[in-house]
């Protein structure tokens, strides 16, 4: 099984969905009410939970598996760049969301959350980019 072709995949998705959070839906969350965004806020985070955690798990899945088989700076340092963003997600970003949700946070909350998102989308880009790079090398003779 071509497993790059698989995180090729899966990092797109993930590089597309962060895309819209970071441009549209953080955002957005602006212009709510506190109590508007509070009732938005419950229904959003589980249901970007239902697309965002299969795909975070298949990446550190999948960049485990290469990792494993074959021991490089790219599968090193994607496999880094991964941790680090479940790292920024659970430690910064999850307890901002939780502020969120027990009404517990300002603006400053809200703007501090669109920065923590917009490191966690560069990273989702450089490891796309990267696996896109790697791919394309492998099929070159």
């Amino acid at each position: 099984m071509n497993w790059e072709l698989w995180r090729l995949l899966v990092d797109f998705g993930l590089v597309v969905l962060n895309l819209v959070v970071l441009l549209i839906t953080y955002p957005s969350f602006l212009f709510y009410s506190k109590k508007e965004l509070m009732q938005w806020h419950q229904v959003y985070t589980f249901r970007i939970c239902l697309i965002v955690m299969p795909l975070m798990l298949m990446q550190i899945c999948i960049s485990f598996l290469m990792l494993w088989n074959n021991f490089s700076v790219y599968t090193i340092s994607t496999f880094i760049m991964i941790a680090g963003i479940w790292l920024i997600t659970f430690l910064i970003a999850v307890p901002i969301h939780i502020k969120i949700a027990n009404n517990n946070f300002d603006k400053g909350h809200l703007q501090r959350l669109i920065r923590v998102h917009l490191y966690r989308t560069i990273l989702w880009c450089v490891v796309f980019v990267w696996t896109y790079i790697s791919l394309a090398n492998s099929y070159n003779p």
